[in-house]
């Protein structure tokens, strides 16, 4: 009966992989921001971000090494070495803090999700514990076969 409800009808298109695709595109922009502000932060610079509008365009300058790209008025800022450890750093944490989170969504909402029953809590906190004993052939009957 279980393996009816987790049938899913809808087919998968193109809609989510593009998405997730681009989600994993924007955690690697901020990812290589969050890795380069740890570099300048830990280098004495202080914990700068880059205005929106150059999120994008410091990306190459940062990629070759440079700490103050995209960064008006900074003086002390990483060198090249450090800067690329703490964007490999940032960007390892972050992709798997989002495949965590993928898989923990995965479960508790995607097709190994156990759909419209009730936990074992629930049911004892439902019916109570000497109900569930009287039912237990009709709740499972593959656990508790009933006399025939």
């Amino acid at each position: 009966m279980q393996r009816e409800r987790r049938n899913n009808p809808y087919p998968w298109t193109w809609e989510i992989p593009v998405f997730i695709f681009f989600v994993m595109g924007i955690v690697a922009v901020i990812a290589l921001h969050v890795g380069r502000s740890l570099a300048n932060f830990f280098a004495g610079g202080g914990w700068r971000f880059p205005q929106s509008s150059e999120w994008f365009s410091s990306i190459p300058g940062v990629l070759m090494g440079d700490a103050a790209a995209g960064l008006p008025g900074v003086e002390v800022v990483a060198q090249s070495q450090p800067l690329l450890v703490w964007i490999a750093v940032s960007e390892v944490f972050l992709f798997v803090a989002l495949m965590t989170a993928g898989l923990v969504g995965w479960l508790r909402w995607g097709a190994p999700a156990t759909k419209g029953m009730a936990t074992r809590a629930e049911a004892e906190k439902m019916l109570g514990l000497r109900r569930i004993k009287k039912v237990r052939a009709v709740v499972r009957p593959d656990l508790y076969p009933g006399k025939r």
